[in-house]
């Protein structure tokens, strides 16, 4: 069942002096057949779904827990610092993400795979925490949340 994002965050959408949109769709073949055929998916490579909404901080520290750091040649988890850090080291993609959502462009969602360990959208959901910070806003970003069913 689809849940309608504006009664679920009616009051967020009333109250942000900004409003980023989000489209129904990844961006990415693999997962945008996920969503267009979700019982083959789930048949065939056992692999399921469920869209999310959440701040831009926590997608980041949910992604934290997939990624590792080598630090003197060893494997630590990586943090949400982590995280932020790779985010915001490349300022132009950041820059030209703001522009975009600023303008009101529907953006492709973010993924989270915890089936295959790997996401999609750490740019994206930082340059929504940078919108919120300087606008005061609260936008939630949203994910599409990958999970092995088997």
């Amino acid at each position: 069942m689809t849940v309608n994002p504006f009664n679920r965050y009616k009051q967020q959408y009333l109250t942000n002096p900004v409003r980023i949109f989000f489209s129904d769709r990844v961006g990415m073949p693999f997962y945008d057949e996920m969503i267009a055929n979700p019982l083959y998916y789930k048949r065939t490579r056992g692999l399921t779904y469920k869209i999310e909404y959440m701040s831009p901080l926590e997608y980041l520290r949910r992604i934290a827990r997939i990624h590792t750091k080598r630090v003197y040649g060893m494997e630590l988890p990586a943090t949400l610092e982590d995280e932020i850090q790779v985010a915001k080291h490349n300022r132009e993609i950041i820059n030209q993400l703001k522009q975009l959502m600023l303008s009101g462009i529907p953006i492709d969602m973010l993924v989270l795979d915890y089936a295959r360990n790997t996401q999609e959208g750490r740019h994206r959901a930082y340059a929504v925490y940078e919108i919120n910070k300087e606008t005061g806003s609260n936008n939630q970003v949203k994910v599409m949340v990958v999970t092995s069913s088997g």
